[in-house]
């Protein structure tokens, strides 16, 4: 995994870039757990997780011990 940062105009960015091995970790259920503070954002946790539904995403967040707070569903997102 490579998480880093990049500024386009005068915006900071956060890069998340995802190795096959990440993948594969996402579709056993494991959540990756991150903190953009490691490339200067500041403490800013970020969850990356996986599901074939949005339903199973938000088990696999509580199975984890993440659970959701709130719940926005958005489809079709390209």
């Amino acid at each position: 995994m490579i998480v880093g940062r990049m500024e386009i105009g005068v915006r900071a960015v956060l890069v998340l870039g995802l190795s096959e091995m990440n993948l594969r970790k996402l579709r056993e259920g494991k959540p990756i757990y991150k903190d953009a503070a490691e490339v200067g954002f500041g403490p800013l946790p970020v969850v990356i997780t996986y599901g074939e539904t949005e339903e199973a995403i938000a088990e696999d967040l509580e199975k984890n011990g993440l659970p959701l707070a709130v719940r926005v569903l958005v489809d079709n997102v390209e």
